[in-house]
């Protein structure tokens, strides 16, 4: 491989310092390269990818038993290779007298939690780890406050990748095609001291201009509004969703302008609200897709061209929305959501919590051709949630809706010290905001008040910035609250 990098160093320089050429000629050499290196480093990546595609309108009835016969395999290597499942599945029922795997019982095995992965690591490796090809870790971003870091393999991440991009074409991107990559996570673009084929590897070869949102600046966002405007070609985005609203709004606000629409734009790490998506597109004049995902399973679902909804891949994870006891809820109601993900059998993550909440929609072909299970929303983070002396609780669909009233905002973050005190921090470019929007401010505590139908202590801060969590994710919500006033309030339900 390190001649690979080294004939392709002037080509990938090129790029790094100015716009792709008209040609196209770049996008196709970079795909053969990306695709024979991958070959050459054994992934079989690209044969994953070809199948889900060749796959993606098969029926309900074809996806069932696909992913039927994915979850056995998944179950009965767990049972015999992992030694954290083999009391587990026992103690649940899963396994028959003749040793085989009792599907009809899955839903009584208990949900997999982060505690588990921390304290049973090595029991949750499979006994045969020693046969698998570039084991890694997989680092959660400390989001939770309760980081994680689960094992995979090249197997597994032939898949993710696969995934990733099957997701990346519904919107028209394709390998070795120019986009940009507003992203925060310093691991997904090698600003942790990674070596230069590394570099070249994961933004030159992949035609990815990164566009660093951990910090943002105003100084920050106009270089980034030039760098997007000399370079035509690039004409998709992978992004962070809240960072890449307040970019959008930036721009608005100073009248400033993309010069030209771009194709697409994919956006994750959170929901996007109406506004919010009203907000990008018209500044960039494009559609956006909202995905869901996360570091321990990868990419889970995707918007399509018709958003009315995300699709959940059966190819690649079975996803439940449970209640607080572990019961299966029906569609339309909001719950839990566990994922098992087929194809980790170094670590197989089986009905792990991933402390999201969301709502499936009742089983119905899509207008684009897909029989496939579709979230109707994810409605936040468990963690992310306001919690009332009485229990109940109040995530981001409320939230945006008590905030949507309040004009040039940038954004907002919530601060919960205590069960019935409660702190909005406010970032906007106007000087003395609540002054100048006292009206506007009135109006969000009628809508909080009047919805929670609680009596609490509010205040409103206008700061300079707002905290994130250490994988540079901004966070709506930060719940303060002590573990023994959580319990009481969990206690009044």
């Amino acid at each position: 491989m390190a001649d690979i990098f080294l004939i392709l160093l002037p080509l990938i320089m090129m790029n790094q310092t100015k716009p792709m050429p008209k040609t196209g000629l770049s996008s196709i050499l970079r795909r053969r390269i990306y695709l024979m290196g991958k070959q050459m480093m054994g992934s079989r990546f690209y044969a994953h990818l070809k199948e889900m595609q060749g796959l993606q309108f098969a029926s309900d009835i074809e996806n069932r038993e696909i992913q039927r016969k994915l979850l056995s395999y998944l179950l009965d290597k767990a049972f015999k290779q992992v030694p954290f499942y083999q009391h587990r599945f026992h103690e649940a029922g899963l396994i028959k007298s003749d040793g085989t795997i009792n599907l009809a019982r899955f839903c009584d095995l208990p949900p997999l939690t982060r505690e588990d992965i921390q304290t049973c690591s090595q029991s949750l490796l499979n006994v045969d780890k020693a046969t698998r090809k570039r084991i890694f870790q997989m680092p959660t971003g400390g989001t939770t406050g309760n980081p994680v870091a689960p094992y995979g393999d090249l197997r597994y991440w032939d898949w993710c990748l696969a995934h990733t991009w099957l997701f990346y074409g519904w919107m028209g991107l394709r390998i070795g095609m120019p986009y940009f990559y507003f992203w925060g996570a310093p691991q997904d673009f090698g600003s942790q001291g990674a070596d230069w084929k590394s570099l070249i590897w994961m933004n030159g070869i992949q035609n990815r201009h990164v566009l660093n949102c951990r910090v943002l600046s105003d100084e920050l966002m106009e270089r980034y509004l030039w760098e997007i405007n000399r370079m035509p070609n690039h004409q998709y985005m992978v992004s962070y969703v809240h960072e890449l609203y307040e970019f959008a709004s930036f721009i608005q606000l100073h009248h400033l302008k993309v010069t030209r629409p771009m194709k697409g734009i994919l956006v994750t790490t959170a929901a996007i609200s109406e506004n919010m998506r009203a907000t990008i597109e018209t500044v960039f004049q494009c559609p956006t897709y909202s995905r869901y995902g996360c570091r321990e399973v990868g990419d889970v679902a995707c918007e399509c061209h018709y958003k009315l909804g995300l699709h959940i891949n059966p190819l690649y994870s079975f996803v439940e929305v449970v209640d607080d006891k572990g019961h299966h809820l029906p569609p339309g109601e909001e719950g839990r959501i566990l994922i098992t993900n087929f194809h980790n059998e170094l670590m197989p993550l089986i009905r792990y919590e991933v402390q999201d909440t969301g709502v499936l929609i009742p089983p119905r072909p899509c207008r684009c051709g897909r029989n496939w299970p579709t979230f109707k929303q994810i409605t936040g983070r468990i963690h992310e949630q306001l919690l009332l002396p009485d229990g109940s609780r109040f995530g981001k669909v409320f939230l945006n809706y008590i905030t949507e009233c309040l004009p040039q905002l940038k954004a907002y973050q919530i601060h919960q010290t205590a069960l019935d005190r409660v702190e909005f921090h406010l970032l906007s470019s106007v000087p003395n905001y609540l002054q100048v929007y006292e009206d506007a401010i009135i109006e969000s505590h009628r809508r909080f008040m009047n919805s929670t139908q609680r009596l609490l202590a509010i205040t409103y801060h206008q700061v300079e910035d707002l905290e994130k969590a250490p994988s540079g994710k901004r966070l709506i919500v930060l719940n303060k609250i002590s573990s023994a006033q959580e319990s009481m309030a969990i206690e009044n339900v």
